[in-house]
């Protein structure tokens, strides 16, 4: 049994838990576990904009799509983006248990109390406190992944954590969309699902922390440089510390810059889908809720599915010829928004070509 189960973990590209011990293979599940749970509730709001702004007193969709969709976000990232670097600083200072787990309740607690906010105002509060939780564990998530896994591992290992995150993300919408007209235990639909997607993190949380095993800085780097230092050919790739030059160097490199050229812009869709798009399908093009989050949570699975598909392709394509790769994510950023553009300005009264349309966006 164990021998199938760490050539499995080799196959999923795994492969430096094997041989480790139990608690730190939990180490790095209950992370992903973690991880999922914080990230379940950003998208619970976009399944239910037209029911909170209804539970708010808001009536004007311009208003309520501007204040819960838009406004809400800034202090969010704001505050996430300002732990984000006070916890990366400490992540070699502090211990990375204490620091994960204080991010988990920090960010999960208001999340919890989102559920009972009587007005918009506290809402906002909640929510800009909930970027704690993001901002902090970003990094600490991170620091222990890279000492985990070894230099040519870690963007695997990364990738699992991005799929613990998606998931998160895709089960919290759909979960949204599922409850949003029922109540529960006398709590609105919309509301339950914050507590329903924070209470669990509590428990994640205390499991982390007394059985969790944590690596020691550099833990993987210094296996690696054990295991070929009877290879006097053998290439080494050493990783500098992090410095206001390497930054510098980031923004040099013409390849990065066309990223963030595309990036940055590309965010206006991306926001639309994830944010707007339910509340659009549901009250512009009156398709009801089952239909809309339907449509947004197939366009979000196909999203993961199509991450680690292009993954995989991606790699492949590089090792042929490395300027296949570029030219293969400019191919499917461009091809994607072929029929994301079908999809938002579809108005037939068949609604197959809006799930195929959100299918092939997605992916």
């Amino acid at each position: 049994m164990s021998k199938e189960r760490f050539s499995l973990l080799r196959a999923v590209g795994l492969g430096d838990l094997k041989g480790q011990p139990a608690r730190i293979q939990f180490t790095f599940w209950i992370m992903l576990v973690s991880a999922f749970f914080l990230f379940a509730d950003q998208n619970l709001p976009a399944s239910n904009l037209s029911r909170m702004a209804e539970a708010f007193g808001m009536l004007d969709e311009k208003e309520y799509r501007f204040l819960l969709g838009g406004l809400v976000t800034l202090p969010f990232f704001v505050l996430g983006g300002f732990i984000s670097i006070l916890y990366g600083r400490l992540t070699d200072r502090l211990d990375r248990r204490k620091l994960l787990v204080t991010a988990v309740v920090l960010g999960e607690l208001p999340c919890l109390l989102t559920g009972f906010a009587n007005d918009y105002w506290t809402y906002f509060a909640l929510r800009m406190l909930t970027g704690f939780g993001l901002g902090g564990i970003f990094p600490v998530l991170f620091s222990i992944t890279g000492d985990l896994f070894r230099t040519e591992n870690r963007p695997t290992a990364s990738a699992w954590v991005g799929l613990a995150m998606s998931l998160g993300i895709g089960v919290g919408q759909v979960l949204g969309g599922v409850l949003a007209h029922d109540v529960i235990f006398g709590l609105e639909g919309w509301r339950f699902s914050f507590i329903l997607v924070a209470a669990p993190a509590f428990p994640v949380a205390a499991l982390f922390y007394f059985f969790a095993q944590i690596p020691e800085h550099g833990a993987a780097d210094a296996r690696q440089l054990e295991e070929i230092s009877t290879e006097s050919n053998a290439n080494v790739v050493v990783e500098e510390p992090v410095s206001l030059n390497s930054f510098r160097r980031v923004f040099r490199t013409k390849t990065n810059i066309l990223a963030f050229l595309q990036g940055i812009p590309g965010t206006v869709p991306w926001g639309f889908l994830f944010v707007y798009a339910q509340d659009f399908f549901e009250v512009e093009r009156g398709w009801g809720v089952e239909t809309a989050y339907t449509i947004v949570t197939l366009f979000a699975v196909m999203t993961i599915a199509g991450g680690f598909l292009g993954g995989f392709i991606g790699k492949k394509l590089y090792l042929i010829n490395r300027k296949w790769f570029p030219a293969f994510c400019s191919a499917t950023v461009i091809l994607g928004a072929i029929p994301v553009f079908f999809l938002v300005n579809y108005n037939g009264a068949e609604l197959w070509p809006a799930f195929v349309f959100a299918l092939l966006g997605g992916l």
